[in-house]
């Protein structure tokens, strides 16, 4: 990024580096905007010749993230593939996998969800980390039922968040069936 004065007519924010010969201000107003026919088909050619078409999914093969979501241009990959085949992504919208496959950018394996949907989403396809499978759980399920047993046979909730080392709203939730729910 260079220094001097922003190229944009009428411009009198504080310059300093400048990209395209643009400010920070006007680059993000004109990248917000959209880019020109030309110069987004020059983006695109550029962003599918990142990719490795397979019998399914179609991979990213450049930077991942650390969740291994493809990065291009500075935000994730699905998203940009989305919009090259279907446009802007509403506000408060995100793109999902429906192969739950980060590095996938096949349009037709990507759709649009609010974030509850997203979690949703890893819930029923079994992705959540629930129960004892959470790296953070301090208990078991053999601690939870004993919890249970304990409680209905009359022992305190506050007893039991002694005895099982945790607090008493998490000795609440459990026994109300809040969380801990049994596998089905």
């Amino acid at each position: 990024m260079a220094e001097g004065t922003c190229s944009t007519p009428g411009c009198d924010s504080p310059h300093g580096r400048l990209r395209r010969g643009w400010c920070d201000r006007c680059y993000y107003r004109w990248y917000r905007a959209g880019i020109d026919d030309e110069r987004r088909a020059g983006v695109e050619r550029r962003f599918w010749a990142k990719v490795k078409k397979t019998p399914t999914c179609w991979l990213w093969q450049r930077a991942l993230d650390e969740w291994g979501y493809g990065r291009f241009g500075g935000g994730s990959a699905h998203r940009v593939a989305w919009r090259f085949a279907y446009g802007p992504v509403p506000k408060g919208l995100q793109v999902l996998h429906r192969c739950d496959n980060p590095p996938c950018v096949r349009p037709d394996h990507l759709f649009l969800g609010s974030q509850a949907d997203n979690m949703a989403d890893m819930v029923v396809k079994g992705r959540a980390l629930r129960g004892e499978r959470n790296p953070n759980a301090k208990l078991t399920w053999e601690a939870v039922r004993a919890i249970r047993a304990q409680h209905a046979a009359g022992v305190s909730k506050h007893s039991l968040s002694r005895q099982f080392g945790v607090d008493r709203t998490v000795i609440t939730s459990i026994v109300d069936g809040l969380t801990w729910k049994e596998p089905s």
